[in-house]
């Protein structure tokens, strides 16, 4: 996983702040880089990293991004 440490990151500042809520997830392009092997660019989804990040602040798991095609 390409950007790790900033889920990481914003879970750890969410639960810092009483007012601060995170989300986690992986942008879905980058699942179908990793499944056509270009796992130079693609992102991984390990189960056990995203479970490590669990906590009552974070809100939303999931495909993440914005797409402008």
């Amino acid at each position: 996983m390409q950007d790790g440490h900033v889920l990481r990151e914003a879970v750890e500042l969410a639960n810092k702040h009483e007012h601060i809520y995170a989300t986690i997830g992986v942008h879905p392009t980058h699942i179908e880089e990793q499944e056509t092997n270009n796992k130079e660019q693609g992102e991984t989804f390990d189960e056990a990293y995203f479970d490590s990040l669990l906590s009552p602040k974070v809100v939303a798991i999931g495909e993440c991004g914005l797409d402008y095609f």
